[in-house]
């Protein structure tokens, strides 16, 4: 009863977020993003007469710096509403109680991580004006850019490694991929969730927004192996399939690791909740 109540919560609260007029602004802030960032792709195939793989295409944009950076920021932009999504936050706690209150908060933002990331992974594909093919190659164009040539001086901002395009076919560094901007979604989601019932939504924020930027730190300023400790760096599949650089994260590190940090913020998602004393008070606090 208590996980039946708990989805329909997260359910309304769903239904919330598409009504709410700025959910689509932010979609259409995407669009943008996304149309102006494949424009030398577009370009590339005007230059070439060639079609880029849009798939193979995807994990590359995904695996630049500036993509993720977009990625994180975005995510904690998505759950800057948490804890309350709704205005009656603490009518809903007290009338199915702390535990089901949670748990709908928490799936809320698991499907709200997921959808992110699909849309996010849709607006690349639709505006690179490449081909959608699932076939196992990655194309000429891919395999060109992979050795480090250049078509007319055009910059594509993507990083192709011949280390993951040797290793995976597209579609399935295209689905490692999603799997882990999933999971750095939800990661900052829940961090979100579970700083703003233990403290306030300023430092919650704030936390999020450091686990956005801490890839785009590292590699202006901190050293490689800083990759271990950044969550977002693992949606990359240029730094987790990279063996040439032994002081990046491997795949095989980053899956479990993510998992684990997920499920410790989840954690601490139900004991904030259940254990605080302030948690009515922060919630009113937070709504008035």
């Amino acid at each position: 009863m208590a996980v039946k109540r708990g989805m329909h919560l997260c359910g309304v609260q769903l239904k919330q977020l598409l009504l709410t007029p700025t959910t689509y602004v932010f979609l259409g802030l995407l669009f943008v993003y996304f149309y102006k960032l494949n424009e030398a792709a577009r370009l590339l195939h005007v230059v070439t007469g060639l079609r880029l793989n849009a798939i193979g295409y995807t994990v590359g944009a995904f695996s630049s710096n500036g993509a993720a950076l977009v990625f994180g920021l975005g995510a904690v932009a998505v759950f800057s509403g948490l804890p309350l999504v709704r205005e009656n936050a603490v009518f809903e706690a007290v009338r199915c109680g702390r535990g089901t209150w949670v748990s709908g908060r928490i799936l809320f933002v698991v499907f709200v991580s997921f959808a992110y990331t699909l849309i996010m992974a849709l607006l690349c594909v639709l505006t690179s004006g490449g081909e959608v093919s699932f076939a196992p190659g990655w194309g000429k164009l891919i395999n060109t850019l992979v050795n480090g040539y250049v078509f007319e001086g055009i910059q594509i901002d993507a990083e192709f490694r011949l280390s993951y395009t040797t290793m995976y076919t597209p579609s399935a560094a295209l689905a490692i991929t999603l799997a882990m901007c999933w999971g750095a979604a939800t990661l900052i989601g829940l961090t979100i969730l579970w700083l703003s019932l233990l403290a306030s939504r300023i430092p919650a924020l704030l936390a999020g927004t450091v686990i956005a930027l801490f890839d785009f730190i590292i590699s202006e300023k901190l050293p490689y192996w800083a990759y271990h400790y950044s969550p977002v760096s693992f949606t990359r599949m240029s730094i987790v399939s990279n063996p040439d650089m032994p002081h990046y994260p491997t795949l095989e590190y980053a899956v479990p690791v993510l998992l684990a940090a997920v499920a410790v913020s989840a954690a601490l998602c139900y004991a904030v909740t259940l254990r605080s004393k302030a948690f009515s008070g922060i919630l009113l606090k937070e709504q008035y």
